[in-house]
Order: structure tokens, then C-alpha cells, then sequence
């Protein structure tokens, strides 16, 4: 392989990596002209886009009260620029499992389940830090 083709590929590849990392979305056009022969160019288009931002995870309803041996829906609200992975995985705060949650939000008491607040949390799979909660008040079933 030619050594100039190749000292040029790089310095377009760490060229289009500075662009990206410090300049705004866009097209924008390279000219690589020879030093030895003007005559002897070539242009590559790169398109910058913006990286995608996980802005906030919250949880709706963030705060409902559940009868022992019901179930409640929830759902994870996750807000991004761009094009963000917008997944959730759930987990709840009861170790003994008499308060669970599904994949898809949906959490579960027990019938025996003592009443009083459980915390359920979703965490964005694209970004840990971000998550949201809500409080599950199990409340004793009136029979």
C-alpha cells in the first residue's frame, strides 16, 4: 500500500474526529491537496451529527397505593435528544419478593405482603445513572 494514501486516510480519520467532537451538525467537505504537486487532490464529504442524550427517566404513576394480591401497570417515561436508547430494566426494592416487577412495568403483590411503601425503579440500559421511581403503598385487603 501506498504510504502518502495511507498518512492521508489518517489524518482525515483524526481530522473527522476532532470535527465531531468540536463542531456543530453538518456537512462538511475535506481538501487534501499534494505538496509536491498541486495539480494532485481529493475531497471527502463527513456529515457530523449530534450524539444522542439521555436527558431524565421517570416513572408513571410515580406514587399508588395497591391492595394485597393486585397488580399495578407502570411505565417508564424516558426522555432523549436524538436517537437514544429508550430501554428500562425494573427492579424493586422488596428482597423478599412479595413485591416484583415484570420487564414490561408491571408489578405484582403478594397476598400476604405487608402493607406499607415498596420502592420500584426503572434504569435507563443505555445510561445507569439515570432512573426513576415510584412508590408502590401495598394497603391491607378489606374483606
Amino acid at each position: 500500500m501506498d504510504l502518502r494514501i495511507s498518512k492521508i486516510k489518517l489524518i482525515l480519520l483524526q481530522f473527522h474526529q476532532a470535527l465531531a467532537a468540536n463542531t456543530r451538525p453538518g456537512p462538511y467537505t475535506i481538501t487534501v491537496t499534494s505538496t509536491f504537486d498541486r495539480t494532485k487532490s481529493d475531497s471527502a464529504t463527513i456529515t457530523v451529527t449530534s450524539a444522542p442524550v439521555l436527558n431524565s427517566v421517570t416513572v408513571s404513576p410515580s406514587s399508588e397505593s395497591v391492595v394485597q394480591g393486585n397488580t399495578e401497570q407502570l411505565t417508564a417515561n424516558v426522555n432523549v435528544s436524538g436517537e437514544a436508547v429508550q430501554t428500562v430494566t425494573w427492579t424493586s426494592s422488596n428482597t423478599n419478593n412479595n413485591v416484583t416487577v415484570d420487564a414490561n412495568g408491571l408489578v405484582s403483590v403478594a397476598a400476604n405482603t405487608p402493607p406499607g411503601p415498596y420502592t420500584i425503579t426503572a434504569i435507563s440500559t443505555a445510561n445507569g445513572s439515570k432512573s426513576g421511581n415510584a412508590t408502590i403503598n401495598v394497603v391491607t385487603k378489606i374483606e
